[in-house]
């Protein structure tokens, strides 16, 4: 008789974890989008490498940044859809002040083709659903800023 609550209370416990869960992901279904394939492939190195940097030791910092740094630049001279997305994906991530202010300016520069992915990224926050990299996301009110931010340049022209 004992055994039979135990396993009762088992079973009671598992289904009620797996209705939160199912709960949970109902609920954030339309909050979030994940990114995958060729644009995903763009951000994750990129978000390593500045993650990579914040814990860089004294003696490697410098070559952490710059490594960080390049990869950035690489991708803001790549001009192919997955790019463009990418890089108005990165303005949901914090990678550092510096590098907030140069993602800015490369969406910016990007001109209206960037447009879809910003509107599409302030309805749905976008996420890799890497734990490790997710947790580099900005708060909301700091992305849904950014991506407004480079809306209304982009919608006047210019920098």
């Amino acid at each position: 008789m004992v055994y039979a609550r135990v396993q009762y209370g088992r079973w009671a416990v598992k289904s009620l974890l797996a209705a939160f869960i199912l709960l949970v992901i109902i609920l954030t279904e339309n909050a979030f989008t994940v990114v995958h394939g060729e644009v995903a492939q763009r951000m994750i190195p990129i978000i390593e490498a500045y993650r990579a940097a914040f814990g860089a030791s004294h003696a490697e910092y410098e070559t952490a940044w710059d490594k960080a740094d390049n990869l950035l630049g690489d991708l803001s001279h790549d001009k192919t859809p997955a790019s463009d997305e990418a890089s108005a994906t990165l303005l949901c991530y914090y990678l550092g002040a510096h590098t907030e202010e140069e993602m800015m300016e490369n969406v910016i520069a990007r001109g209206p083709r960037e447009l879809p992915y910003l509107v599409e990224y302030r309805k749905r926050r976008p996420v890799l659903l890497r734990v490790d990299l997710d947790l580099l996301l900005t708060d909301s009110g700091t992305c849904h800023f950014d991506l407004d931010e480079a809306i209304k340049e982009i919608n006047k022209g210019g920098k």
